[in-house]
């Protein structure tokens, strides 16, 4: 499926459009490249951040209180001169978590918001002409893949920068988008959604880069510096602190848990369909419209699936008092929060 995309919008590249295509009634071509692909493995790392059944957190910190008797004294949390919050976002992509945050403080005490995605490493920039063109690509290899090998497989991103470009017609752009996103209902909102940016006469691209997900750079590097940089925050800085990621499992915030036991710091999570807002049809705009400005594109297929999953956490935690769903959401990652919002380790006996 790389290979032959890659031939088909080079093409395009060269000719400068895509009116109609000889490899087009070849498509069982793509079906039977594309099966050998992993889907679901191609887009995790956008809405994850991790699981272990290890029970230490990468700091080090123990994030189970053990029920065997101990005859020392408890560890007692390393107090901070700050009693600030610790906001926690519970929220898929592009649903206003930056935006949000940025109203809460305004400068100079801004909320100080910790993302893996922005560690060094997971993006790497690349130039619009090297990405239509990977043979443009400098021969360098990034964590045992070349640059030309990850920019064939970034499939969905390149055919919503060729159609954005105008290198494709919308009805060859929804048929070579068919062969990667399998859902009928979401390639149906993915394709309004960008046929109506393009019919808006809207700046279709006000980039020179694109950004390259480099999902080898999530574990554990970018997770352990993430980690570290959340808790050097919080220890030595009196303004809030967000470790504003999707948080689409319960295991993703647990470091933050532990932050705040750590430096004394009261929690509130920030959640989707409350604070935060868009359905998907919104949330899929906003990923267009962010891509045409800054390069960074998430695949439909792994908003979709965070927005699922962090639904279904909201209902099992679902409650008429918006405490009492923080404090669900603590004690499903191990942790009590109590009514002045300090948390401290679940005791399981």
């Amino acid at each position: 499926m790389c290979q032959r995309l890659l031939a088909v919008l080079f093409i395009i590249h060269l000719t400068g459009t895509a009116t109609s295509f000889t490899l087009l009634p070849t498509m069982s071509s793509f079906t039977s490249s594309f099966s050998n692909l992993n889907v679901q493995d191609t887009t995790s790392e956008w809405d994850s951040t991790g699981d272990s059944t290890d029970n230490t957190t990468n700091e080090g910190w123990s994030t189970v209180s053990s029920s065997k008797p101990n005859s020392s004294p408890a560890p007692q949390p390393v107090l901070s001169s700050s009693q600030h919050q610790m906001l926690i976002t519970i929220a898929p992509q592009c649903s206003g978590k930056t935006t949000y945050l940025s109203t809460i403080s305004p400068p100079p005490s801004n909320v100080i918001d910790i993302t893996i995605d922005d560690q060094p490493g997971v993006y790497l920039p690349l130039p619009i002409s090297q990405f239509l063109d990977p043979n443009l690509c400098p021969k360098k290899s990034i964590i045992g893949r070349t640059l030309k090998e990850r920019v064939q497989c970034e499939q969905e991103q390149t055919l919503v920068l060729s159609r954005l470009l105008g290198n494709l017609d919308s009805e060859t752009f929804s048929l070579l988008l068919s062969e990667i996103i399998p859902s009928q209902t979401l390639l149906q909102t993915l394709t309004t959604e960008i046929e109506s940016i393009i019919e808006s006469n809207l700046e279709p691209i006000n980039t020179d880069k694109v950004d390259i997900f480099i999902r080898e750079s999530i574990f554990p590097s970018a997770i352990k510096s993430s980690q570290d940089e959340l808790k050097k925050a919080a220890e030595s800085n009196t303004r809030i602190v967000s470790w504003g990621n999707t948080n689409a499992r319960y295991t993703d915030y647990t470091c933050a848990l532990e932050t705040s036991f750590r430096t004394n710091r009261t929690v509130k999570f920030i959640k989707y369909n409350k604070e935060l807002t868009g359905n998907l049809q919104e949330l899929l705009k906003r990923n267009i419209l962010r891509f045409s400005k800054t390069g960074r594109y998430i695949p439909a297929q792994a908003i979709e699936r965070t927005v699922q999953n962090v639904e279904i956490m909201l209902r099992e935690c679902n409650d008429v008092e918006e405490f009492k769903v923080d404090q669900k959401l603590c004690e499903k990652a191990g942790y009590v929060l109590g009514r002045d919002r300090k948390v401290k380790k679940m005791h399981r006996r």
